[in-house]
């Protein structure tokens, strides 16, 4: 019986801890490209959102990327692969044909990223880092550096996981959905991002409870033509 309580109590606070791990909402500001402002929430692979231009999202909800855009209407909700792939298919009947956009597709200019500890510190947000200096080599031949202030906090892993699969998810490529962040972000592994150049710096940093509304879909997905796929509904 003493055995069986003891195992019992162990469950419990096992349990417990595995049920505040998997809802760890974290989330973070930051000030990029000079005033303008990038907020993503995160709580689970599953749960995430970035919210960008004053009004237009991207969401992860279920592991599926969509797209919001706030109008005067209310709220439109853009299926980010279903777009990919109708823009596919009127890309697949031009004459001359064009890389595919949908999100089995590569990246075409996916640069070679090196990264090398210049060997200080930097405390961005309250926070410690270590600076890197990074520079990106295109298959065009172009070259960019800069520098980056990476550090281990686990909130600022999450949040870095975050942003690579919005990345992955390529909205790029989406009217309406070019999103003012560093290439290079989305290639950082293992740590996150405090600042990279003078273009992307963290402004505030916290772990506050966030609404389940905001890992919710505001309103169905919108079902669009090839033309207004092309257009961004417009």
């Amino acid at each position: 019986m003493i055995y069986q309580k003891v195992f019992k109590g162990f469950f419990l606070v096992v349990m417990g801890a595995s049920v505040l791990s998997a809802q760890a909402d974290v989330t973070g500001i930051w000030v990029v490209q000079g005033d303008q402002k990038v907020t993503v929430e995160y709580r689970d692979p599953q749960s995430v959102r970035l919210n960008f231009n004053g009004g237009a999202s991207v969401l992860i909800n279920q592991g599926r990327p969509y797209l919001l855009q706030e109008t005067a209407q209310g709220w439109r909700v853009l299926d980010i692969d279903q777009i990919k792939q109708q823009m596919d298919m009127a890309l697949s009947a031009m004459p001359i044909q064009l890389p595919r956009l949908s999100a089995r597709s590569p990246k075409l200019t996916q640069p070679i990223v090196e990264m090398k500890d210049a060997g200080r510190s930097e405390v961005v947000a309250g926070i410690k880092g270590q600076v890197y200096e990074v520079k990106l080599t295109y298959p065009d031949g172009r070259v960019t550096k800069d520098e980056a202030v990476l550090a281990t906090d686990p909130r600022l892993a999450s949040l870095q996981d975050a942003l690579t699969k919005i990345a992955k998810a390529n909205v790029q490529n989406i009217p309406g959905g070019h999103i003012p962040i560093p290439e290079a972000v989305e290639h950082v592994q293992g740590k996150g991002i405090l600042r990279y150049g003078s273009q992307m710096r963290l402004e505030k940093l916290n772990d506050a409870a966030i609404d389940s509304n905001r890992f919710e879909l505001p309103a169905p997905p919108t079902t669009l033509g090839l033309s207004k796929a092309l257009t961004g509904g417009h």
